[in-house]
């Protein structure tokens, strides 16, 4: 992301600090920020985001230099009924999420909402300056794939609530 005239390249990806409800998303190793399907969240499942240009570590932490990004997620009982999502895209791209609020009791609501993306990328790839049998022949096979899964759940206990996402991406490099 690019935020008043800094962007890519440099390393001011790590001075944009990303939240998931309030809970920050920064690697604790490389102080990198999840995008695309780094980011272990559905779009579907967000109600709106708020973006506060400008420094903000008093406020989130050491991170929130350039700006922040606060992704609010929707609540179980704002979240509809149960539902099934798919999605194709161009190089074969598919995925699938299932989604579905739980009553838990009086005060108690769950939303759950897993997914799973495949990618098979581009084909194939001739580069001619790479025409040589150590670079297979300037062919990239199966080229900028990626498959993985989300999960979301989000807990609303009255006034509490408790959020857990998890998710793991694989990318496909070209053989």
């Amino acid at each position: 992301p690019g935020v008043r005239g800094f962007a890519v390249p440099g390393d001011y990806g790590s001075r944009v600090l990303v939240l998931i409800d309030g809970n920050s998303q920064m690697s604790t190793t490389d102080g990198s920020n999840p995008f695309g399907q780094d980011l272990p969240l559905d779009l579907s499942l967000v109600k709106q985001i708020e973006i506060v240009r400008g420094p903000s570590s008093a406020l989130y932490g050491s991170s929130g230099v350039l700006a922040t990004i606060n992704i609010i997620t929707q609540t179980p009982a704002g979240a509809g009924p149960p539902q099934v999502r798919t999605e194709l895209g161009s190089f074969g791209e598919k995925k699938l999420q299932v989604s579905s609020p739980v009553q838990l009791g009086a005060n108690a609501n769950l939303l759950l909402s897993g997914s799973l993306f495949n990618n098979a990328g581009e084909g194939s790839v001739y580069v001619p300056e790479f025409d040589t049998p150590q670079n297979n022949f300037g062919r990239a096979v199966s080229a900028d794939g990626e498959r993985g899964y989300h999960l979301f759940a989000k807990l609303v206990w009255g006034n509490w609530s408790l959020l857990a996402v998890a998710s793991n991406r694989l990318k496909v490099q070209p053989l």
